[in-house]
């Protein structure tokens, strides 16, 4: 018992005749777990003796929650009240509640309300197409952002580049993904690195213009994607983000100043291992037939910024992966290759496979 006469689990192993019990379903409780502000619910049968701790371990599991989410990052509620980890969930649910129901052919669930810990409200992610028209692993993406948000891990600028490229890390330190802000871009107002602007002003190039950049590349996904994903291009949605860690200030006079963080709309892309961009390398080492993937996809999308700098190079994987690349850069005759990408070319001009 504790000091305030509410029985807390003890620290103990059940025996296997208790464990064996869930097929006496009066012994269990129906429970319904609700995501505050999130679409994570689930149904789970639990015994009178479990403590919220060991609830809490079962939300983890079963719901496959990101690997840094620990039994302390999760809160659990039951009618408004806040469970702490030791007490049994008996303490609150009457299980013999639940046995008149049953004589009564009546089964009652219980709801209980969890979330995850906010150390940080000032930063969070959501995804502005609300038909969530992307792969299933993009959510899991998602999910690592939010947790490393509110566990105040920051985004991290890149070195190189003209505008506002940020490393988004999950739980672990780990980056999962790459944001790239609309009023970040080269001469956009919020730009971090000098050149600032007014948005949708002539930068660089003729005709690319700042805050159009996100855009372009999440257009660029899209096509790829209709075909089969042929010039490797990751997976790249929009977004809109919220962290202090962005650059969040502008030197410009014709920007209101804002004392509340702003959300950024920008493009959000699936992070790819990579060891250095292709400049670095001799251009002997890479297959025509890669190159060509690449060239395609630039003249499809009238991409008016491509240089060795912004083709990154990934590790091969594996043997095969190593052995195809040796007989790309060793084949002469490559007639073969040339047709099988010329076959490819004109079914562009037919209907997308998806």
């Amino acid at each position: 018992m504790g000091s305030s006469s509410l029985p807390m689990s003890q620290q103990m192993y059940f025996s296997t005749h208790n464990a064996l019990r869930i097929n006496e379903e009066n012994d269990v409780i129906n429970t319904l777990f609700y995501e505050i502000n999130g679409s994570r619910h689930i149904s789970l049968l639990i015994f009178p003796f479990y403590d919220v701790q060991m609830l809490k371990r079962l939300l983890i599991k079963k719901l496959n929650l990101p690997g840094g989410v620990k039994v302390n990052d999760i809160i659990i509620f039951y009618k408004g009240i806040k469970l702490p980890n030791y007490r049994i969930i008996s303490t609150y649910i009457d299980n013999n509640n639940n046995r008149n129901d049953k004589k009564k052919k009546k089964k009652k669930i219980n709801k209980l309300y969890w979330a995850i810990k906010d150390t940080n409200p000032n930063a969070s992610i959501r995804v502005i197409d609300s038909t969530k028209n992307y792969p299933e692993f993009f959510e899991d993406i998602l999910n690592e952002i939010k947790l490393s948000f509110k566990k105040n891990i920051a985004p991290k600028l890149t070195m190189d580049g003209t505008g506002g490229t940020y490393l988004l890390y999950n739980a672990k330190k780990k980056i999962c993904s790459v944001f790239k802000p609309l009023d970040e871009e080269a001469f956009a107002p919020f730009n971090p690195r000098g050149y600032e602007g007014k948005m949708y002003q002539e930068g660089f190039r003729a005709g690319v213009l700042s805050g159009e950049g996100a855009s372009r590349e999440i257009a660029a996904y899209l096509l790829d994607n209709c075909y089969n994903n042929f010039s490797n291009v990751p997976c790249t949605i929009m977004v809109e983000a919220c962290n202090p860690h962005f650059n969040n200030k502008s030197k410009l006079k014709y920007v209101d100043k804002e004392t509340n963080l702003k959300w950024k709309c920008g493009s959000l892309q699936e992070f790819i291992d990579s060891r250095e961009s292709v400049g670095n390398y001799d251009y002997k080492q890479f297959s025509i037939r890669d190159i060509h993937k690449i060239a395609i996809l630039d003249i499809r999308v009238m991409n008016l910024d491509r240089n060795d700098g912004n083709i990154l190079v990934s590790p091969l994987k594996t043997l095969k992966d190593s052995c195809n690349q040796f007989v790309y850069r060793n084949n002469k005759f490559t007639s073969s290759n040339n047709e099988d990408m010329l076959k490819r070319i004109i079914t562009i001009d037919k209907k997308p496979s998806r």
